[in-house]
């Protein structure tokens, strides 16, 4: 079984095998490269229970932003206006520049709504008094993340640029 880039699990005619050997059902699987296997179920007059898998035709970066739609976060994470909920914490015009920078990129490459989700899972967190890193990889860029709470690290006390984000 493999996972494509749409998330999706795939079954090849091995896994079908494997599957079928461990005493679980295939129905409603997807499949790929089993044209053999469904022939072969064809011929014995049984319904193979598999789908042939048929990959999305819409580009990877919208079917992924037509999926937050089904997210299960509270409604007003969804709708959250970041800006208003940083603004207040936005003291100078360097501040000012680089949110508007990020969040012009943001918006940009459609990841304000895992943005907003994030958002979501760290106040879960700290209502639930869990405590999580200072910060890690390349989010640490991200002087929205961090006026967010969602890290630690102010980006621009220590120069560190959005492109790190981004890649």
């Amino acid at each position: 079984m493999i996972h494509n880039d749409y998330g999706h699990q795939v079954y090849e005619e091995e896994d079908l095998i494997s599957v079928i050997l461990s005493g679980q059902s295939i129905d409603g699987l997807d499949a790929i490269n089993c044209d053999k296997f469904i022939a072969s179920s064809e011929e014995f007059s049984q319904d193979p229970g598999i789908k042939k898998y048929v990959e999305p035709s819409m580009a990877l970066d919208v079917y992924h932003c037509s999926r937050t739609a089904h997210w299960n976060i509270p409604e007003e994470y969804k709708n959250l206006d970041i800006i208003s909920r940083i603004q207040h914490k936005i003291t100078n015009e360097e501040q000012a520049i680089r949110v508007a920078h990020e969040y012009s990129i943001m918006e940009q490459i459609n990841c304000l709504p895992f943005i907003r989700a994030v958002v979501y899972i760290i106040d879960s967190l700290r209502e639930k008094n869990i405590v999580w890193g200072v910060g890690r990889g390349s989010s640490v860029s991200s002087y929205i993340l961090f006026l967010l709470g969602v890290h630690s690290v102010d980006s621009l006390k220590y120069k560190l640029p959005f492109d790190e984000f981004i890649k």
